[in-house]
């Protein structure tokens, strides 16, 4: 990050920081703050550059004292950087740090029409593969020694 977006993050961050301090009677307690970056491949940056930006922002993290954990979900891989109360979500696509691998495969029965017309359903044997995702080992080093 450049230094003067750094500088203007910050300042903001102060700045919402002392209207929470000052204003905080008039707030309520179920506040969330959301901060949140959503990283991604394309225009000229793939998959293979996201990989070294998710580690660098760990390794800054933990140096900093933040807890950081990991979510995966079907499409997004997230890391959560915990200061304190504050949450900064690091996201991006799944296949930015892991790499899907088919493990198996497994059937399964579905009803389908056999024409166009209201004809009566037939059932269908269809197979699906399994995945599991081998995430990067960079990734769960930094984050499971922590």
């Amino acid at each position: 990050m450049e230094s003067d977006k750094a500088h203007e993050l910050a300042s903001g961050l102060r700045k919402l920081a002392e209207f929470i301090r000052s204003q905080h009677e008039s707030l309520p307690n179920e506040i969330d703050i959301d901060i949140s970056t959503w990283l991604y491949a394309g225009y000229g940056v793939d998959n293979d550059v996201l990989k070294p930006q998710f580690a660098g922002i760990t390794r800054a993290a933990l140096t900093s004292g933040a807890k950081v954990n990991k979510e995966y979900t079907n499409f997004a891989f997230r890391l959560l950087l915990s200061f304190g109360p504050l949450t900064w979500t690091v996201a991006s696509k799944r296949e930015a740090v892991c790499t899907a691998q088919v493990v198996g495969q497994e059937t399964y029965e579905v009803e389908e029409q056999e024409g166009e017309d209201l004809r009566p359903t037939v059932t269908v044997v269809k197979t699906k593969d399994i995945i599991e995702w081998k995430c990067d080992p960079v990734l769960e080093r930094l984050v499971d020694t922590a």
